[in-house]
């Protein structure tokens, strides 16, 4: 059964590359796949999370990333403007800049790119078909201290079809 691993602990056996986190500044990144939603237990309190693989452009390779609600709420406004699905092969990329620190503060602002960011030949239909059932097994996996998951994920069937 897979395991939900803190981005702050230190992960063994290269768990550590598997996933990535938006840093203060530009993060630029392509949706892999739609998020999946799943509940989320932090120090006592449930919340609803999304997780995706994103291609991250200055590591170039993919990455499970938890998206914040505000990132994803900005590109499905995008979508409904422009009708470009924002996940897959043919998507286009964003740019996510991170600003402040902390709780109350961080925020998050996401811009698509104007040209097309091609990503490598290794992600076919295929591999993003497997990465997408590597995502759901990983939300389906057991608890540690800091954070478990709760009930099934639920996988979108795009982003565009995300309800705040």
């Amino acid at each position: 059964m897979a395991t939900y691993f803190g981005w702050d602990e230190e992960l063994a056996g290269g768990q550590k590359d598997k996933f990535g986190k938006f840093k203060p500044g530009v993060t630029r990144v392509r949706f892999l796949t739609a998020p999946v939603v799943y509940d989320k237990t932090w120090d006592g309190v449930s919340k609803r999370a999304y997780s995706a693989f994103l291609f991250d452009f200055e590591l170039k390779t993919a990455r499970i990333y938890d998206v914040p609600v505000s990132v994803l709420a900005q590109i499905k406004a995008n979508f409904a403007e422009h009708k470009v699905a924002p996940e897959g092969r043919d998507a286009y990329g964003y740019s996510v800049t991170r600003t402040g620190s902390g709780k109350e503060d961080t925020k998050y602002t996401v811009v698509e790119s104007k040209k097309f960011m091609p990503i490598p030949e290794e992600f076919t239909d295929a591999k993003l078909a497997e990465l997408r059932q590597e995502l759901l097994d990983l939300r389906n996996g057991s608890s540690n201290e800091k954070t478990s998951v709760v009930l099934e994920p639920k996988p979108l069937a795009s982003t565009a079809a995300l309800d705040f």
